[in-house]
């Protein structure tokens, strides 16, 4: 087991990563009364629990099973969570271990940050985007308006266990939507995550240990690196959100349709819709770029075009309309990030609607 340390100004906490944490994450939790500790447990993979030996130790809690669809993550789950920790009498000093994906992680690290003002908070992340991505960096959120994450806050938490043998039981298209952040981080700011990934993509799919411990390790320090210095996302976080403001505008048009686009596959095709931006800007190399990019998200399977989604006709002005609704926006414009080189990227903002429209249109 490996121990990575994540310091943050205010807060500093472990991230252990390894196979088979379950006895060491019991031990962490012998510092709490039994009664302080509440379990919220991802539906979906109360199957593989005892196979990872994690259904002893929730039952030696409380612990409540939540629907993790993405349908779950609304402010009505949020408040149905809240009533239930108040009839329970939770403490302030009680805390909240989150074991599942994405959906699950953000919705409890949500309520932890505002019932009581903030209570304990554990992360045991069990999709690959959940690994690689949304268990670090202090984010929380609930989707509203049809619109991903409108509405959170920014709360890190006491300790995050990232357990390895959960990703071999995610589906293809989970396992490689996933993935998909991790290329992300790659391509706009690390460039020996991007070619480690590009060169060792059989392994990868194959899910072989020691390939998916060096890429979720490098993701991790890479996504620590870019966040501990700027919690609140105001200069190089924002590279994080490469390909994002046009995939959350393809989620928000979908309605956040999971069936239909999973986060990283929306994100998948926003990286390329901001190569093409990066063509339009004359950035040197965009083209390489972009074939060089096209080339390994294909290697998992990872969309480039709308189509590849959905066979059904595109509202090209619906889509131009979420991507000026994005969270990230300026009065200026909205935000985009565009790589300047494999490994580097910088942050733009751009309003010319007619240009945004064309890239659209070669996208559908």
């Amino acid at each position: 087991m490996k121990k990575i340390i994540a310091k943050f100004s205010h807060k500093e906490y472990p991230i252990f990563l390894g196979n088979n944490l379950s006895t060491s994450l019991d031990l962490f939790l012998n510092i709490y009364d039994k009664k302080r500790v509440l379990f919220l447990v991802d539906k979906n993979i109360s199957g593989i629990l005892n196979k990872n030996k994690y259904n002893k130790l929730i039952e030696k809690y409380d612990y409540i099973l939540v629907d993790s669809g993405i349908e779950s993550k609304n402010i009505q789950a949020l408040l149905d969570l809240i009533n239930i920790l108040d009839d329970k009498n939770f403490s302030r000093d009680g805390i909240i271990v989150a074991l599942g994906g994405g959906v699950i992680g953000d919705i409890a690290a949500l309520l932890a940050s505002i019932y009581y003002r903030g209570i304990g908070l554990i992360h045991v992340p069990t999709t690959m985007t959940s690994v690689v991505d949304s268990c670090i960096g202090g984010k929380t959120g609930i989707n509203y308006n049809n619109k991903v994450n409108l509405l959170g806050t920014y709360y890190h938490p006491n300790a995050i266990f990232v357990d390895i043998n959960f990703l071999l039981s995610l589906s293809e298209r989970d396992f490689n939507a996933g993935m998909c952040e991790s290329i992300k981080k790659g391509l706009i700011y690390n460039k020996s995550l991007f070619k480690f990934i590009d060169k060792n993509y059989c392994e990868i799919i194959k899910r072989d240990i020691n390939a998916l411990e060096a890429v979720v390790e490098h993701s991790i320090n890479i996504k620590l690196e870019l966040t501990s210095s700027d919690t609140f996302e105001k200069s190089n976080r924002l590279l994080l959100n490469f390909g994002h403001t046009f995939g959350q505008a393809v989620e928000s048009y979908f309605k956040i349709n999971q069936n239909i686009a999973r986060h990283g596959e929306a994100v998948s095709i926003g990286m390329i819709f901001d190569i093409h931006l990066a063509e339009y800007l004359n950035i040197k190399n965009a083209t390489k770029i972009k074939k060089h990019l096209s080339d390994v998200l294909k290697k998992f399977n990872l969309p480039t075009k709308i189509s590849e989604l959905s066979k059904s006709k595109i509202n090209k002005s619906t889509l131009l309309e979420n991507i000026f609704k994005d969270k990230k926006r300026t009065i200026e414009g909205s935000r985009f990030i565009i790589p300047t080189s494999i490994g580097n990227g910088k942050i733009v903002i751009f309003k010319d609607k007619k240009v945004l429209k064309k890239i659209i249109s070669s996208l559908i």
